[in-house]
């Protein structure tokens, strides 16, 4: 199901399956939509690149979910003082850990 509309945001953080996007910029509106630029959340690069530009159309319906961007902050501030060099990997040991205490 698509976020709304109204909810992409300068600022804003959204859950992709590549890692969460923070849109940084929109253009003017193009006919039906606008483009939003985003960067990835966390900082870390995907095929040797930090961020990106999505027709709003698409960038809405590929999105999963608004996340809290104080929560991603927090989260990226965890990460960078773990000192791991792999988000997913500090991220998956972090599911681990919280399996294993229920």
């Amino acid at each position: 199901m698509a976020v709304p509309i109204e909810s992409i945001q300068v600022g804003r953080v959204f859950e992709f399956k590549n890692g969460p996007r923070r849109v940084v910029k929109l253009s003017e509106p193009l006919g039906s939509g606008f483009q939003v630029t985003w960067e990835y959340a966390d900082g870390v690069k995907r095929n040797g690149k930090l961020g990106g530009s999505q027709w709003v159309h698409y960038f809405r319906s590929d999105a999963r979910r608004e996340l809290d961007g104080k929560s991603s902050d927090s989260l990226l501030a965890e990460f960078k003082a773990s000192g791991q060099a792999s988000y997913v990997e500090w991220l998956e040991a972090q599911l681990r850990a919280a399996r294993a205490a229920k």
